[in-house]
């Protein structure tokens, strides 16, 4: 299945690439196509026997979107050890405001006192 998202990727770059420019997603704007939203799970494990849990893909994105997009990107990487270099680049957020519009708001407001 394919993610779509308004104008986070750029065409012109494999993955890797963009991720490595530290791309923000807005986790809020990815929308998957077809019958996904109800078919899509996540799946994890304690470590414990009868540990397994799963996850739909419609109660995750309600509970935490950024994690769906952070398995998403980190899937596609390579298996190696840059991979972790690279996932700490990627920038997520939830929701309209981001850190970078943040902290220039609070410029602007400290520049006007």
């Amino acid at each position: 299945g394919y993610l779509f998202q308004e104008g986070a990727l750029f065409d012109s770059l494999t993955v890797m690439e963009n991720v490595a420019f530290g791309l923000k997603y807005l986790t809020d704007k990815v929308r998957i196509t077809g019958n996904k939203s109800e078919a899509k799970f996540y799946f994890r494990h304690s470590g414990y026997a009868n540990g397994a849990r799963t996850i739909p893909y419609k109660r995750q994105m309600e509970n935490d979107s950024t994690r769906v997009m952070e398995l998403s990107v980190r899937r596609m990487l390579d298996d190696n050890r840059l991979r972790d270099k690279r996932m700490k680049r990627l920038r997520l957020f939830a929701g309209t405001q981001t850190q970078f519009t943040a902290a220039k708001t609070a410029k602007t407001t400290a520049a006007k006192e």
